[in-house]
């Protein structure tokens, strides 16, 4: 399995045969933290606190007179063993985790 690791990659997709709009793609990969074990939706059993990178494909936003992107999926690197998957996860259910493992941490804070 190979999985891209740049920070910040851009790159074109090619439209479907009739489409004549090209459709600008990038992928940002940033690492996050967790202090105690976790859990999301679409991972299979519970990940060991560490750090783990996270893509988020993003793809431009065509018709404004400015540069800008939307978020269209994002993904998490897992490791199970000598196998690395990179899984589809919720954006904002990662951020609840990434609250919860700061509160579980810091209690009274």
């Amino acid at each position: 399995m190979t999985i891209r690791r740049s920070r910040d990659f851009d790159h074109v997709a090619i439209p479907p045969q009739g489409l004549e709009e090209q459709m600008f793609t990038r992928t940002k990969t940033r690492t996050v933290h967790f202090n105690a074990p976790f859990t999301l939706t679409g991972i299979d059993g519970v990940c060991p606190a560490g750090d783990y990178e996270v893509q988020d494909e993003e793809e431009q936003i065509t018709g404004i007179s400015w540069l800008a992107y939307r978020r269209v999926a994002t993904m998490i690197e897992v490791t199970s063993g000598k196998k690395t998957s990179l899984i589809d996860i919720d954006p904002s259910e990662l951020d609840d985790a990434l609250e919860k493992d700061r509160l579980v941490v810091a209690p009274g804070h």
